[in-house]
């Protein structure tokens, strides 16, 4: 059994306050920063010769391994790396074929950087960009199937939603989409490293993420997960250097691309972050999936018993634990004036998403005494 205890020696920052904002921006462990340092250090005191430079690229080719073998991915080929999800999540919006009268689904409490791409080509491509209806913060897969007919080309979720922690049930999507030959596309920041993802069985063409939040790294960095069958459809719009089958364009005037997903990266990459990356995907895969969100699950639980016992406070959704993740959503009382600064002034780090809206974020380095101090600090700010 994994003593998830242990694992909050690596956070600094749980020493000086309770951390319960990773949904915002996750903190950042000891050992990813440590091997940025280390990376950075290499840097500043040897310069950056072509060997070196094309070693940290076989360092990448080996952190793709280790992101496929964490998402579930049957090899690295079908891993990209980019800026961040919005970016990447453009090779998705931009590489399927939508003509004029087409369709997309997505629904009203999606991520907005997913809505604006959509509500984009709406206009760019005179598409139909279809929103199946939350109720009560749940969005069932059978709320957008009933909008899909045949000029439906894609539907695309968030793995879970930021303003109501609510987990989408992958498979049974990707099983839909994928007899219906219609292309599944996923955000997974708010769930990837906390909530078990395997882009296999749960039939996923494209997945997108950026790496802070639950997974723990620096801002800057992101990847993209895209089935090999799936990518063999995707048009390509834009093209850089470093997505050419030789990246040491022996011959530039021929444009060659890869065959894997690396064929959409259009720059080099920050190794800092790569190298950060490497850290916190190793140490994801050394704790367990299955053990991270059990673990997590299991603290929300928890949340909830404790939550309930606030006055005046209503927990949003309060889904069965299929649908339940990190994200635990609070309906407080808007005379309270609960902010962010209040909460910060008591000890805690959570996150008003409006003045009646509180979100907390549960990763595996909280525990009971967290959930504890949190609720203390609500009895008092509540009055």
């Amino acid at each position: 059994m994994i003593n998830f205890e242990i694992e909050r020696n690596n956070f600094p920052v749980l020493n000086r306050i309770v951390y319960l904002d990773t949904s915002f921006a996750g903190a950042i462990p000891q050992f990813c920063v440590d091997s940025i340092v280390e990376y950075l250090n290499r840097r500043c005191n040897f310069g950056l010769n072509s060997k070196m430079f094309w070693e940290e690229w076989e360092f990448a080719e080996r952190v793709r391994g280790e992101v496929a073998k964490m998402i579930g991915a049957s090899t690295p080929n079908e891993i990209a790396f980019g800026l961040n999800q919005s970016v990447l999540f453009s090779i998705f919006s931009n590489g399927i074929d939508l003509k004029e009268g087409d369709n997309v689904i997505t629904y009203d409490t999606a991520y907005a950087s997913m809505t604006y791409t959509w509500l984009n080509k709406k206009s760019t491509k005179n598409i139909e960009v279809r929103f199946a209806k939350s109720k009560d913060g749940c969005v069932l897969p059978d709320d957008i199937f009933k909008l899909v007919d045949e000029r439906t080309k894609a539907i695309t979720v968030c793995f879970v939603d930021k303003h109501t922690g609510y987990r989408h049930d992958l498979k049974e999507i990707g099983e839909f989409c994928h007899k219906k030959n219609i292309a599944f596309g996923v955000d997974a920041t708010q769930g990837c490293g906390a909530m078990k993802i395997d882009v296999e069985d749960m039939k996923v063409d494209f997945l997108a993420a950026s790496t802070y939040k639950f997974m723990t790294n620096v801002t800057g960095i992101g990847f993209a997960y895209i089935r090999k069958e799936f990518m063999d459809t995707l048009k390509q719009e834009s093209v850089g250097w470093t997505g050419a089958k030789d990246r040491r364009n022996e011959n530039p005037m021929i444009l060659d691309l890869s065959e894997t997903a690396s064929r959409f990266e259009e720059g080099s990459i920050p190794f800092s972050a790569i190298h950060g990356l490497s850290a916190v995907v190793n140490n994801y895969i050394k704790l367990g999936a299955d053990n991270i969100q059990e673990y997590i699950l299991g603290l929300v639980e928890y949340a909830y018993k404790k939550i309930e016992t606030l006055p005046n406070v209503e927990i949003v959704g309060n889904y069965s634990k299929e649908h339940r993740s990190g994200l635990v959503i609070l309906n407080v009382p808007y005379e309270a004036q609960i902010t962010d600064k209040k909460m910060r002034e008591h000890g805690i780090q959570a996150f008003m998403l409006s003045p009646t809206l509180l979100r907390v974020g549960i990763h595996y380095y909280n525990n009971k005494e967290d959930i504890d101090s949190f609720c203390d600090c609500m009895r008092v700010l509540l009055g």
